[in-house]
């Protein structure tokens, strides 16, 4: 069992199904061709104040170099959680996302056009190069 996953508390047993949901959605964007990073323990709290970046568990990264910076929730945050996470996410380089549940198809649905666009893009320019 991996570190932190003891089944002594019922916290850790919310953090094992919040990391279980965290793998799921990376393998599914590693099954896409993604290059995909998960980052250890973020609490969504910032290490210091001048960090005003947004909660991220995944980075991904599309063929062409653009990232994704995705926050894996098993509930609907707040609105007005939300609209902090997405405020602090304008000074993150690439697309961020905040996945649920509930949302886990549309987003997959979202990242497999921007992996077709990428594709398109690529196939175009090397039949027009030469």
């Amino acid at each position: 069992m991996p570190r932190g996953l003891s089944r002594r508390s019922s916290g850790s047993r919310a953090y094992r199904r919040g990391y279980l949901f965290e793998l799921l959605v990376r393998d599914e964007l590693a099954g896409m061709g993604l290059v995909v990073y998960r980052v250890a323990r973020s609490s969504g709290r910032p290490r210091s104040p001048q960090a005003a970046y947004p909660p991220v568990d995944l980075i991904a990264f599309l063929p062409d170099g653009r990232a994704l910076f995705v926050e894996c929730k098993l509930q609907e945050p707040s609105r007005a959680a939300l609209t902090r996470m997405r405020e602090a996410a304008r000074a993150l380089p690439g697309f961020y996302f905040v996945v649920t549940r509930g949302n886990l198809e549309s987003f997959l649905e979202e990242v497999r056009g921007l992996v077709a666009s990428v594709s398109n893009k690529n196939a175009t320019g090397a039949g027009q190069a030469g």
